[in-house]
């Protein structure tokens, strides 16, 4: 519903234009055919036969004045009268204004309507476009709203953690906490079971020093909370076949070395062996 009550104001500026540009055709028109109506009923006779009265009470009624022309030609063009009901006087005074009449139905129906209605359909386009952008920035906003709502929580929860105000937790203070009332909660906010609050301190502990700070803490609190995504499946995919194949190509390195090894290790025990066997011959001579 907001998304049709915006492109309906937004079209708003469109429909005035259109109807002024519509408004200046059926007046010009309009004046055209008066003109012709006009000079007709001035020539009637004024005893008149029933077809007589006829015709002049059809061009009075529809032809009679310049507004009631410019409404006999609005109705005819967006379907409150049949046109062909309105032109009938206009043939009886000459098939030329009868041919003109059709040239403004058609120049109305098929060129100006259907250029109002595809500027109508392209404004309200745009306007879902820009409520559409307005929306995203409306959720994008809200979801910062709420990044920062739950990213207080975690500082707070870390200063309360952080008895003794030093700016850091170790793995005997996280560990301090872990059984009473606040540290479960902090664990039901992360969905995390307290038997696995050392697992949880190893992960929020990036750097190794067995010591989490409060940037550490918070960070790592948020990547815990946000849901897993598949894309976060497909990068892990990603890494672990990329370690695998690093892994299988230090293998293989590390075999080509070691049967070169190997090879190097035979050369040398036979030329150790050809070495022992001229000695033993030296000896054997002497």
């Amino acid at each position: 519903l907001g998304v049709l009550v915006a492109s309906i104001m937004l079209t708003l500026k469109a429909l005035v234009w259109a109807m002024i540009l519509l408004g200046m055709n059926i007046y010009f028109f309009a004046i055209l055919f008066t003109q012709i109506a006009t000079p007709e009923l001035l020539g009637l006779p004024s005893p008149c036969n029933d077809d007589c009265e006829t015709h002049q009470a059809a061009l009075i009624k529809y032809w009679g004045s310049l507004p009631r022309s410019m409404l006999t030609l609005f109705a005819s063009v967006t379907g409150g009268l049949d046109w062909w009901l309105v032109s009938e006087p206009l043939m009886q005074i000459s098939l030329v204004y009868m041919l003109l009449f059709v040239l403004f139905i058609s120049v109305t129906v098929f060129a100006m309507l259907n250029v109002i209605t595809g500027f109508f359909c392209q404004s309200a386009i745009e306007g879902t476009q820009q409520d559409r952008d307005f929306m995203i920035r409306q959720i994008s906003d809200n979801k910062q709203m709420h990044i920062n709502h739950i990213k207080a929580q975690f500082q707070a929860m870390f200063e309360h953690l952080d008895s003794d105000g030093s700016g850091a937790i170790t793995a005997e203070g996280f560990k301090e906490h872990i059984d009473n009332k606040e540290g479960q909660g902090f664990f039901a906010l992360l969905d995390i079971a307290p038997s696995d609050a050392f697992m949880l301190f190893t992960l929020l502990d990036a750097d190794d020093s067995n010591m989490i700070d409060a940037e550490e803490f918070v960070d790592g609190c948020l990547r815990l909370k946000g849901p897993t995504k598949a894309i976060d499946f497909a990068c892990f995919e990603k890494d672990f076949k990329r370690q695998q194949e690093q892994t299988a190509n230090a293998l293989h390195a590390q075999d080509h070395l070691l049967k070169a090894l190997g090879g190097e290790l035979s050369a040398l025990r036979g030329i150790f062996a050809a070495i022992v066997d001229q000695q033993g011959e030296l000896s054997s001579s002497r």
